[in-house]
């Protein structure tokens, strides 16, 4: 007898762990606990969120999410961004505080989950495309389950059944497309603990992160799930934020002046429950205002420790260490901040004014990108590369008594860098130096 393989796939079914629902008992019965899920997609601007993703977009905008215009990154990629919506912790202290070059050390870090996990929340964390996931790559990982939930041995599992490439990510593992999983994890999880306090973090990069209009494929996936979270009363039980890390950083929108706006303002919006906003008219009026104010993800980390207070929990709250001025999102937040009051360095701000082009063969830019290659691309991987050509070169207005000259350059052998350089006094100091081709 002949034998053929008919289905092959793994399965992460949402069992009910009944030790989990008797932590979660409310201790003050006045007080309703604020569940959290984030869903997150790798690498997405928010103008590429509109430009990719517009049925999606609109439907969040018709659902009552207030979009975060103003939120800026806070470092280079996804590790420093994520960790400090978890820490508050800048990419310095993350790395001196969380260790995650080492051994059980992630285990110890002070992420907020831990906190919700202890004060009575079921928790979760899943993220796709394990090799390159937020703390594996080129890092130890965690030794035990950072949540109550953690989805890495199912994606490992379901890689293993062998994966279809995309924009060279893999963008199926198995009979299903990665960010697919992700999606369904997070509704499951969503409607199993429905009216149950609950912490999950749902990760997507493989259809996200190569390419700019990678995300495009995914626009109809992201409506079907956020209309399902709808109609399952997901937004009523839950603060639900849609974000990204960063926006896109390589690729051919990376030599415009657009592309570099928009690597340093990803995407971020939030759904407030009906009953929240009843409760707290104050707190949602502050949300509604801060829509066009910087904010970054330290106000996140600042806001998850809010939302703790406001849920009757035993919990006080303490300031970023990476930004000891940042603020919950549903308080106040002066029109007036800039990016050294949000923990912002120089290099990701955003707020340097516009800027204007000038011509590319002007002394100031033949001798800024020559410099550049001289003093640093020679202390590098590229030390044999030459200037071959300045692609492009724009200034900034007068910003804090600086101006910013933006340079992209290409050189021989054939690659493209970005670089930032700032202008005071006639003196040209890089503080940026990427590369983007």
């Amino acid at each position: 007898m002949n034998y053929s393989l008919i289905y092959s796939n793994v399965h992460n079914p949402m069992f009910i762990k009944k030790p989990l629902y008797e932590k979660t008992k409310v201790e003050n019965k006045n007080i309703k606990p604020i569940s959290v899920l984030f869903v997150v997609i790798d690498s997405v601007s928010r103008l590429n969120l509109i430009r990719t993703m517009p049925k999606t977009h609109k439907y969040l905008l018709q659902s009552g999410f207030y979009e975060m215009k103003g939120y800026n990154k806070i470092d280079d990629n996804t590790f420093p961004n994520f960790n400090a919506l978890l820490t508050g912790f800048n990419l310095k202290q993350s790395r001196e505080i969380c260790q995650p070059d080492k051994i059980g050390m992630l285990d110890v870090c002070p992420m907020i989950w831990y906190d919700y996990k202890n004060l009575g929340y079921v928790t979760a964390y899943a993220e796709d495309h394990t090799s390159i996931s937020t703390y594996n790559y080129f890092k130890r990982g965690f030794s035990n389950p950072p949540t109550d939930y953690y989805f890495k041995p199912y994606f490992e599992a379901s890689e293993y059944l062998g994966t279809r490439m995309q924009d060279y990510m893999p963008f199926c593992a198995g009979p299903e497309s990665a960010g697919e999983r992700v999606l369904n994890l997070a509704n499951d999880f969503s409607k199993t603990y429905l009216n149950v306090p609950k912490f999950g973090i749902f990760w997507m990069n493989t259809f996200s992160h190569n390419h700019i209009n990678s995300p495009t494929r995914m626009d109809e996936k992201l409506l079907e799930f956020f209309q399902d979270l709808k109609l399952n009363g997901v937004f009523d039980d839950s603060i639900v934020i849609f974000l990204s890390d960063h926006g896109i950083r390589f690729g051919e929108v990376r030599q415009t002046t657009t592309g570099w706006f928009e690597e340093r303002l990803p995407m971020n919006l939030i759904s407030l429950p009906k009953w929240f906003k009843q409760k707290y008219p104050e707190e949602t009026a502050n949300l509604e205002k801060n829509q066009h104010k910087l904010t970054t993800t330290f106000d996140v980390y600042q806001t998850l420790q809010h939302l703790l207070v406001l849920s009757g929990k035993n919990y006080t709250e303490t300031s970023c260490q990476g930004a000891p001025s940042c603020t919950s999102l549903l308080k106040h937040i002066s029109t007036s901040r800039h990016c050294q009051d949000a923990g912002i360095p120089d290099e990701w701000c955003s707020c340097t004014g516009y800027f204007s082009q000038i011509a590319t063969d002007s002394s100031i830019v033949i001798n800024g990108a020559l410099g550049i290659i001289d003093k640093h691309l020679k202390h590098t991987y590229y030390d044999n590369y030459t200037l071959d050509v300045v692609k492009k070169a724009t200034l900034s207005e007068n910003f804090k008594g600086n101006e910013y000259l933006l340079v992209t350059s290409q050189t021989k052998p054939f690659a493209v860098f970005n670089s930032l350089l700032r202008f005071t006094n006639s003196t040209l100091n890089l503080i940026q130096m990427l590369k983007v081709a």
